[in-house]
């Protein structure tokens, strides 16, 4: 049996070298999944990562495969608090 040589490799980036565009096939299925999951909207934060990220201003990384963001993480540190996110 040979190896299969075309599998893409994922690799890392970090969330300031995306466009919010990226991330959102991921976002609306994150979306979908908070409304199936726990009937919650999850539209807001969704908003904010995509406001984040076009300035390049959220801290975190995305998971990438073929071209596309398969999952991501950012934190956020406010004085004596920090909050992270991973999908």
């Amino acid at each position: 049996m040979a190896a299969v040589s075309n599998l893409s490799v994922p690799e890392i980036v970090d969330l300031r070298e995306l466009r919010e565009r990226d991330l959102d096939p991921l976002l609306q299925e994150e979306g979908l999944t908070w409304r199936s999951l726990f009937n919650w909207d999850s539209g807001a934060s969704s908003d904010l990562v995509r406001r984040f990220v076009k300035i390049q201003a959220l801290n975190g990384f995305a998971l990438m495969q073929g071209g596309r963001v398969i999952g991501y993480s950012y934190y956020v540190c406010e004085d004596r608090k920090a909050l992270m996110e991973f999908l």
